[in-house]
């Protein structure tokens, strides 16, 4: 294998949107799926060509972040962008997490289930910081984290019930 077919110029069509990269960038991840199909030695079935491309069914928003994935050996620094105001940041992530996982791209499935995580935790948060804001009860009337006004934690038992006002 010389570095010549190595570098070969690929062009793909993903969803109806135009991509040209090289098989270098598609084989980055060894035993991904893109690897097998791209690797110059592979006995995997070729991809279907139309017009000079590879088309492949997926996601083009999602797969243009796992080039740039690929294209930087494996370090995210995913940037979701997408023209459509009416897709989140999680319905992407969340097609991105898809999409990663059909091509094999374990380090990024598991960035994306990250992401995901912290996603569904800052909402929780959002949510329960306008729930005490539009409601009667204050923070400070939970047990947890109340303290006496020196910095320690009450320990009366008296001052520990939570439900006292209702």
């Amino acid at each position: 294998m010389t570095s010549n077919s190595n570098d070969r110029i690929i062009r793909l069509n993903v969803g109806g949107q135009h991509f040209i990269t090289t098989r270098t960038t598609l084989c980055a991840v060894e035993g991904s799926l893109l690897e097998k199909m791209f690797r110059s030695d592979s006995n995997f079935a070729q991809p279907i060509e139309i017009g000079g491309e590879v088309f492949l069914d997926r996601n083009p928003i999602a797969f243009g972040c796992i080039l740039d994935y690929l294209r930087d050996a494996g370090h995210v620094m995913v940037d979701i962008q997408s023209n459509d105001k009416n897709n989140d940041d999680e319905a992407l992530f969340r097609r991105l997490r898809t999409d990663a996982d059909f091509f094999g791209l374990q380090g990024l499935v598991s960035y994306c289930d990250t992401k995901l995580l912290v996603m569904q935790y800052d909402k929780l948060e959002e949510t329960y910081y306008d729930y005490c804001q539009n409601s009667d009860l204050y923070l400070s009337s939970c047990s947890i984290g109340n303290t006496d006004g020196d910095g320690r934690e009450s320990r009366d038992d008296d001052n520990n019930n939570d439900f006292r006002d209702f």
